[in-house]
């Protein structure tokens, strides 16, 4: 972790919540493309 040697930890805490946020909107995108997907595999079933 390079956030060790940062020595304004107010800095690191921001760094650190802005890639939580950043990681939670594309597990966000990657469950809907992935239900998406899986919704499309049933239609395509269906015929």
């Amino acid at each position: 972790m390079m956030f060790m040697n940062l020595k304004n930890s107010e800095q690191a805490q921001e760094i650190m919540e802005k890639r939580r946020e950043m990681c939670e909107q594309a597990m966000d995108l990657c469950q809907k493309m992935t239900e998406e997907m899986i919704s499309g595999e049933e239609e395509k079933q269906r015929d």
